[in-house]
């Protein structure tokens, strides 16, 4: 795709060419010269052109593995192969790391590398000391995420499979991985393919084009992008001035650390000095920046909000003591209410709360009516959990998570069987605290809409009586 400015002279392109693919580097740039581009300045992920009359443009890439964009400026052994080039006919127009693009406007340029296996040699250098360590990097990060899954499905599947974060993100990463060995592969056959080239004693070297592996790179690319959609559109706690915050950050931090790595190149400093410069700057203004923003969002959350919102006025309660108690009344909708079961008085201080995600596999709601701490006379609350298998093989999972919790354990809490049919259940079982029964039962059957196995685990903050038992299972499982 391509961005032209109102002048028409310049066109900015977005360009996935591989790092060690100069034919296929020149190849595009001979096509663009044709059509009127001549490039200017070539980046990791944007090229930039200017407009020159469409010609016959000769292209060659030179890799030099000992040049940095580290190194201060001017280079003198970067000038002086410059020099040599330009002797030669060819003119240095851009430059990224290690690799550098001449251009000739001869008919019949003398070629630039004529050493097939000093060519090879340098190209190898390059690699590793240019991608190398990003792909060992991503591979390492990708692999940590996938060993990471078991644990975190095992402590909790429940969370895991209803939540589009938790889900997605392994997708991201295993499209991730998969992009990067669409990237490795190509180049190592290459590599393999130069090697019994050279060793053959041929002149040049095997076209260094990619074919189908730079598209599969490109679809992976786009496919863990897409594993994102989900994550904005459904995740609860991932809002878009978040993303866009965490995005403006980055940008900034980039923009700055490539101010201060340019800065210190014009200035003469060391190579050595100039990557320990920058890398320690890279890392203060990030967590300079995480910092500034966390105090920002929390004296937004604190100062700014709700409190100063005259439309929220009706959410001050009052206390026992006669001040005034800020308390967040939600109004979400809930499978039961109290109001369901007794009579509240109508009350008019509940917060009724759904707290709800959901996937293809798994849908869960924490859902809540209660009351402010703040007053003596507490009315009728209650809590439960919901969750809705849609996917039968991970059912013995989820309900295994409620009756083989932890927890309780330690709390001196255990599970025993209880009767079923009061709550129009296939099975419950009713909690006891230090050998007593408490008010919470955990309940599985079938949801009477969808027909899905339903798991509910419900707290009540008084004992209910078996009327409200048989209400409250209708309301759930009914």
């Amino acid at each position: 795709m391509s961005r032209k400015d109102h002048s028409k002279t310049e066109q900015i392109r977005f360009k996935h060419i591989r790092f060690y693919d100069y034919t296929g580097i020149a190849r595009h740039l001979e096509s663009m010269a044709e059509k009127g581009w001549l490039l200017k300045e070539c980046g990791r992920v944007f090229w930039r052109y200017e407009a020159i009359p469409p010609q016959k443009i000769h292209f060659a890439v030179t890799y030099r593995p000992e040049l940095s964009d580290f190194d201060p400026l001017p280079d003198r052994n970067r000038e002086l192969y410059r020099e040599l080039c330009e002797s030669a006919g060819w003119t240095r127009i851009a430059s990224r790391q290690s690799m550098q693009i001449f251009c000739s406007r001869d008919s019949k340029p003398v070629p630039l590398e004529t050493d097939p296996v000093t060519q090879l040699d340098t190209i190898s250098q390059t690699m590793r000391k240019n991608l190398y360590p990003g792909w060992i990097l991503l591979i390492f990060l990708c692999c940590l995420q996938f060993v990471q899954v078991p644990s975190r499905i095992i402590r909790n599947p429940v969370s895991f499979f209803s939540s589009p974060l938790n889900t997605m993100i392994p997708l991201l990463y295993l499209f991730l991985l998969l992009a990067i060995i669409a990237e490795m592969i190509p180049y190592f056959l290459w590599k393999k393919k130069s090697e019994a080239a050279v060793a053959a004693g041929a002149d040049t070297l095997p076209d260094s084009r990619a074919g189908r592996g730079r598209f599969l790179s490109i679809a992976a690319l786009l496919l863990s992008a897409l594993c994102l959609i989900p994550v904005f559109l459904f995740q609860p706690e991932v809002t878009s001035s978040g993303v866009l915050l965490a995005l403006a950050v980055i940008a900034i931090v980039v923009f700055l650390v490539n101010g201060i790595r340019q800065h210190l190149q014009e200035t003469g400093a060391s190579r050595k000095k100039n990557m320990m410069i920058t890398g320690a700057s890279a890392v203060f203004l990030t967590l300079g920046f995480l910092a500034v923003s966390t105090l920002l969002i929390l004296g937004f959350v604190i100062y700014d909000a709700p409190y100063a919102s005259e439309k929220e006025e009706s959410n001050w309660v009052p206390a026992s003591d006669g001040s005034l108690y800020y308390w967040d009344m939600k109004q979400d909708e809930l499978l039961l209410t109290a109001e369901d079961l007794t009579d509240t008085g109508g009350y008019p201080y509940y917060s009724y709360e759904n707290r709800h995600q959901a996937t293809p596999l798994l849908a869960y709601s924490e859902m809540s009516q209660l009351a402010p701490p703040v007053q003596r006379e507490t009315p009728p609350e209650l809590e439960y959990d919901v969750v809705d298998v849609k996917w039968d093989a991970l059912y013995e999972m989820c309900l295994g998570h409620f009756l083989d919790d932890q927890r309780m354990a330690y709390l001196e809490q255990t599970w025993q069987s209880a009767d079923a049919s009061d709550w129009s259940c296939s099975s419950a079982w009713r909690r006891y605290s230090r050998n007593e029964p408490d008010s919470t039962w955990l309940l599985s059957g079938r949801d009477p809409q969808s027909g899905r196995q339903r798991i509910a685990k419900i707290t009540f903050y008084w004992e209910p009586t078996k009327a409200q038992i048989v209400r409250a299972g209708e309301k759930l499982f009914g």
